[in-house]
Parts: C-alpha cells; structure tokens; sequence
C-alpha cells in the first residue's frame, strides 16, 4: 500500500500501523500523516491530513473527529493546472481502484478539487449515482482522501418508454422560468422553477413538489402579536445569561450564551414567542412575513445522525419569509430558533432587505412569456438514473432537464427582466474531456 500510495503525497511514508480497525500512516519522522479504513476486507476509505493544523484547532487525533478532506482548506505552495487534474486523478484511481469506473465530473471548490468515477450500467451506458470512487485532490496535485463506494443496488427497467425528444416535447409544454428577485442586487429577474425537474419515461412530469416529504409545505399569515418589551428582554425571558449581537451588510445576528438548557418556562407557546421577537426586529414590516410551513421531516431524520435529532426535540427554527407583493424571498428568511418547552430564545437570524428599494422597482422590461420563451430555446432533456427507494437503493431512469450549451453545465439561474441577459448556475465544473 505505501508503494500505491506514496506517488500520490508529498511527505515520504515511513510505515503503516493497524489500531484496532483502522490503518494510521505514519511518515518517515514518525508523524501521523492519515489513515485508511476498510470494509469487508476492502477499500472504504483513505484520508491525509495536516496535523500541525488539526493540532492548531485543538482537534483530538481519533477518527470520528478528523475532518472531511473534501472540505478542509489545503495551503500548498505550488498549484497545479486545473487541465493536470484529469490525469492526476486517473492515475490515483488505476493505482488504487481495478473496477471499470467511468470519470463523470470535475468540481473546483477553490481548496481542492472533487473527482467523481461512477459505475456505468449496461443497458443505456448511465451512470450510476453514489457508486465508485470519490477523490479530493489538493491544489499542488497530492491525495487528499479517497472514498470508495460499494453500495448494492438494484435497476428497475420499464417495459416501455417514451423517447428523449418526447420527453423534451413535454418539458416544452411546460412553465419553465417564474418571476422572482435577484437578492444580490435587488432587481427583477426570471429564475428557474426548480418544482419541475424532468419527465418520467412513462411521460409523466416530475416534480419536486410530489414528493412525500414535501406534503403540507407552503406559507401561512401570522398572527396579530403584541410585543412590549424591548428586545434584550424578550431574548433574556429572566435568565442571568449575556447576549451576542453581530451585524454585517449581510444579517443583524443574536445568539443567547447560555451553558445550559432554559429551565425557565415563559407563558407563550414557542410559536407566538417567535412571532413576538420577529415583530420586534422587523418592526412595521411584520405584515410582510409570513411563516414558512415545512413538511414532515421524518424521513430525513430518521437517517440524520443522533445529535441531530435530539436538536430537533430541544428546538424549533421558525423561518419567516418576507412576502413582496406575490414573490416570495425564501432565501432572506428570518429565521428564530426557540426552545420547545420553555419558549426561550436561543438564537435570532435577521438578513437584510433593503424593503424600501423593492417598493421603488422598475417594472419587467422582459414578459414571462418571452422569458419561457428563452429558457425553452436552451433546454433538452438527458437520461439518467434516479433513486427512488433509498433504503433499498433502488434506480430508475428517467430524463433529466438540462442546458447542453450552459457554459458552466449547469441549469439557468435566472433571466434578466431589463435586459434577457441569461445566467447560469455557478457549478465549479471543470471539463473532463473525452
């Protein structure tokens, strides 16, 4: 392993040592350099890591509290080219991994780069979604981590299935783009409606909005409050605990510094709580918000890890969203964190929205229907795989929207009201070749 390996990292390997079920890499100084893990007597996974700089943030040396490397910064002295990492990449996986994976995608995250090899079923050549093998590269071109996936998984075929032009005739029938506003710079513009997402082979529309755990989600009117106290008071509710405020030109933030859970129970349920704070740090715009219904998360729950869920049983986030005449910002939520049982405040997100400027925006230069118009000249539609029984790992195809001339790879943003100027998802994507 440490002649596989060692192409790979810049610090030379002294040895490898096996601690119960893990394998920790050592250097030719005797310094902890990574560690590997396996599964069923094979590769599941290989991290590298700095150690001066998790000594630096106080992080005990075990593995469940390293950090992932996909998204630990990387300082190196000396990058590689973006085009380098392609080949990097290639010879990691021929050194490490003899399955037939195919490379799907490239991500630049600015600190490392993500490779993806997928497992490619037979029947339409697709790739196979959470299969193979993942590498975070770091920008000199060393090894970052290595995930290897082998997750069973079953393919379920439809007898019968429409073609890709029919599918794109449909998606074609259907309304692409919606008004909203850019909240960068505060303006008007056409975004994507991201409910419709592609069309089952059988030609039925998919949608996000179908789906089980998004029944029940939409806005609600909040109702009339009073709140009379200042707002230091109602986030103390009579505890002796201090108060950190901090603003930007993004968000006014309070978060309440108390070692322990509030044992202290206030007279209004959470709800009302919430709503009374939010009147406070929204003031007369309070008839603007509403309160954002989300839907049963069990589902998402039941596979999140245990801190998690017993987060979610000590407190609730409300968010409230501010409703600007029939648009909705969703993005600049006001979100307010209570404790269930004794409605104390534990935490108030406020995003700033310059509300006067709305109330003083140019009309759409560009209707929704010539919008519709200019997203339906750019799409088509792709094969691919989707998971629909997650416990059971189950696939099934279906056409994908998608953008091929999008020079990220990625779906319209949004478009323009004033000028139909177009703009892609920023996706960090970089070009796999052939």
């Amino acid at each position: 392993m440490i002649q596989k390996l060692q192409p790979f990292v810049n610090q030379p390997i002294g040895r490898i040592e096996q601690q119960d079920d893990i394998q920790f890499i050592y250097n030719t100084s005797g310094e902890l350099i990574g560690e590997i893990h396996m599964e069923d007597a094979l590769l599941s996974r290989i991290d590298f890591y700095d150690i001066d700089a998790l000594v630096e943030q106080g992080v005990p040396l075990t593995n469940s509290a390293m950090i992932d490397a996909v998204y630990r910064p990387n300082t190196v002295d000396v990058e590689v080219d973006s085009s380098e990492i392609v080949h990097i990449a290639n010879r990691i996986k021929e050194a490490l991994d003899d399955r037939p994976l195919k490379l799907e995608v490239v991500v630049d995250f600015d600190t490392n780069y993500l490779v993806v090899f997928e497992e490619i079923e037979l029947q339409f050549g697709l790739a196979l979604p959470n299969t193979g093998l993942q590498l975070s590269i770091k920008r000199d071109g060393t090894l970052g981590s290595a995930t290897f996936m082998r997750q069973h998984y079953t393919i379920e075929y439809p007898e019968t299935m429409i073609s890709r032009q029919e599918a794109r005739d449909i998606i074609l029938q259907e309304q692409l783009m919606q008004l909203t506003l850019d909240t960068q710079q505060w303006h008007y513009v056409y975004g994507q409606k991201h409910d419709i997402y592609g069309v089952d082979v059988d030609g039925r529309v998919k949608k996000i909005s179908e789906f089980p755990e998004m029944i029940g989600f939409g806005y609600d009117v909040l109702p009339e409050v009073k709140a009379d106290l200042p707002l230091e008071m109602m986030l103390l509710g009579g505890r002796q605990v201090d108060i950190a405020y901090n603003e930007d030109e993004e968000e006014n933030h309070w978060h309440v510094l108390a070692d322990e859970d509030p044992v202290q129970r206030l007279d209004e349920q959470p709800y009302i709580r919430a709503c009374q704070v939010l009147k406070l740090v929204v003031a007369e715009q309070y008839v603007h918000y509403e309160y954002e219904r989300t839907p049963e998360l069990s589902n998402v729950y039941n596979v999140a890890p245990f801190y998690v869920e017993e987060l979610e049983q000590a407190y609730t986030t409300y968010r409230f969203v501010y409703r600007h005449y029939d648009l909705y910002v969703p993005d600049k939520a006001v979100e307010i964190t209570v404790h269930n049982k004794t409605s104390q405040i534990q935490e108030v997100v406020v995003p700033i929205i310059p509300y006067e400027r709305l109330n003083n925006l140019p009309l759409p230069a560009i209707s929704l229907e010539e919008a519709n118009a200019i997203a339906k000249q750019q799409v088509d539609v792709t094969l691919t795989l989707e998971r629909v029984d997650f416990e059971k790992n189950i696939l099934k195809p279906m056409y994908m929207i998608d953008y091929p001339n999008s020079p990220t790879g990625g779906n319209i943003e949004s478009i323009n009201a004033y000028t139909a100027e177009i703009t892609y998802v920023d996706t960090g994507f970089v070009p796999v070749g052939e």
